[in-house]
């Protein structure tokens, strides 16, 4: 189960955003280079970033 699966945890619009970005995103160093900027720059809690960067990395490793 990760972040995303776990119904408790709401995630803000903009973590959704961002989520979406991560599973329509080609798997290039070039697009994973420029969503972690996006993640980065993000107003998100550093809770909301670090699900964000696993969930990135995961896409891009598996």
């Amino acid at each position: 189960m990760t972040f995303f699966d776990d119904p408790i945890l709401p995630q803000t619009p903009k973590m959704q955003e961002l989520s979406d970005i991560i599973k329509r995103s080609h798997e290039t160093g070039q697009d994973y280079q420029a969503i972690k900027h996006l993640i980065d720059q993000s107003s998100l809690t550093l809770g909301e970033k670090m699900a964000l960067i696993c969930e990135l990395d995961k896409k891009f490793t598996d």
